[in-house]
């Protein structure tokens, strides 16, 4: 995902870039949409039933948590 295809050009690695880091967004985004149904049990799990200060963690703070 961080290197690209070796080998390939630049332009051909950027996309093999981006379609993964898409790919991997759309991966949390289904763990969000997942929240609170019981189906999984791992650490995304955990960090969907988690609050800070009180409050559930919203969608674009998680995404940002699991990439990092």
């Amino acid at each position: 995902m961080l290197t690209g295809k070796p080998g390939a050009s630049e332009e051909e690695n950027h996309l093999v870039r981006m379609t993964a880091g898409f790919e991997t967004v759309r991966d949390f985004v289904e763990l969000i949409e997942e929240r609170g149904s019981g189906q999984r049990r791992t650490s995304p799990t955990f960090l969907l039933n988690s609050q800070f200060q009180g409050q559930p963690i919203d969608n674009e703070k998680m995404i940002t948590s699991c990439s990092s």
